[in-house]
């Protein structure tokens, strides 16, 4: 699929399907978009260097709701009703927001440099971290437990009922824990060694993975259908579901931005984000509306699904 143009900053990237990827604004002077969320109408951004969550009012407007101590890196958000948590790095800190600009530590994950993923089950939030490779489950106050299993890297966290399912670095295994004790799924074929990211349809469970670009989904023991390649594409950073759809955000390949899933094994290009723009984060607003956060200076990209 070509681009029939550029991505401007300050308008729109047609394709010709007539899907169209519209600007949603900037998170002032930020890098990146690491993670987005959203609690009810309302959109989130965390972003680096500045180690700040920004709040998505309308148009091009993103409102600055305070940083995280001294952190840099917002790696992931989550929230719990309306509650919103941030996972941090380089010291590896959760946060809650307490309106304002108010950020409160709640706690470290032992010695971890960074929490790359959280998610929760019911009122219990967990956390994914690095340096050990560990999920830390948080038991109130400031204190994280942790709860396994040590495989190189946690990247990814998602939930189906009450299993928890982890994400890793380590070969690109997957597992899933069910309160007590974690179980091995196998590993996604094709050479994968990073499991990045994850997202449930219809208590199915899709993975996106490094280093070519490929989306699986699990079909129970260790077993593994693979979905297809994103284009030439390295990774798969984000996942999202619209619906039955699913979308992915890639990078590091001759056409980083944001695909649909068109079922089996094909996937089409929607959108770039500017130009060759890494798509580290996607969520989905309001039913249909579909956003975009990455590597192009703080800008969050938008996606209407009902235009494709």
């Amino acid at each position: 699929m070509k681009i029939s143009g550029n991505c401007k900053i300050s308008g729109l990237c047609k394709l010709h399907n007539s899907a169209i990827i519209e600007f949603a604004g900037q998170c002032g002077g930020e890098s990146f978009v690491f993670c987005l969320d959203v609690i009810g109408s309302q959109l989130y951004a965390g972003t680096y260097p500045s180690g700040k969550v920004w709040r998505y009012d309308g148009g091009t407007t993103w409102t600055d709701i305070g940083r995280c101590g001294s952190e840099t890196h917002i790696f992931c958000l989550d929230h719990i009703g309306s509650q919103l948590y941030a996972g941090s790095g380089p010291a590896g800190t959760i946060w809650r927001y307490d309106g304002g600009t108010t950020w409160t530590s709640i706690g470290r994950c032992g010695s971890e440099t960074a929490v790359r993923c959280l998610d929760h089950i019911s009122s219990q939030l967990y956390a994914g971290t690095t340096t050990s490779g560990n999920v830390y489950r948080y038991d109130g106050g400031t204190t994280w437990t942790s709860i396994g299993p040590g495989r190189a890297w946690i990247y990814s966290l998602a939930v189906i009922g009450t299993t928890l399912y982890a994400g890793t670095s380590a070969g690109g295994e997957v597992l899933y824990y069910d309160g007590s004790s974690w179980t091995s799924m196998g590993k996604p074929s094709g050479g994968t060694s990073h499991v990045l990211s994850m997202v449930v349809i219809d208590s199915t469970l899709y993975v996106g993975t490094y280093p070519y670009g490929m989306v699986f989904r699990y079909d129970g023991g260790t077993s593994w259908t693979n979905c297809g390649r994103c284009g030439n594409e390295t990774y798969v950073l984000s996942l999202a579901v619209i619906g039955s759809t699913l979308y992915a955000g890639s990078a590091a390949g001759s056409s980083p931005g944001v695909w649909r899933w068109n079922g089996v094994s094909t996937w089409t290009l929607i959108g770039k984000c500017g130009t060759n723009v890494s798509i580290y984060s996607l969520a989905v607003k309001e039913i249909t509306q579909l956003y975009a956060g990455g590597a192009d200076a703080g800008t969050v990209w938008h996606y209407n699904s009902d235009n494709a």
